[in-house]
């Protein structure tokens, strides 16, 4: 991944940056360490993606509360 950033001269911004693990209901949940450079980002439960807010489980109840009203 460092090799492919710095080969298209890219720069990974952990703070802007949203890690959403999708899970079944019934499926354990652990929790994703993903870091660069001794700085890690947090794992999102609710994340906005191409316009929509979806949570880890792909439910659209987030997406539908912010329409209605």
């Amino acid at each position: 991944m460092i090799k492919l950033f710095a080969a298209n001269k890219l720069t990974l911004h952990l703070d802007a940056t949203d890690i959403t693990k999708f899970i079944t209901n019934n499926s354990s949940h652990s929790t994703l360490h993903i870091g660069y450079t001794e700085k890690y980002t947090q794992e999102a439960i609710n994340t906005e993606f191409l316009g929509l807010q979806i949570d880890n489980h792909l439910d659209w109840k987030n997406d539908i509360e912010q329409m209605v009203p």
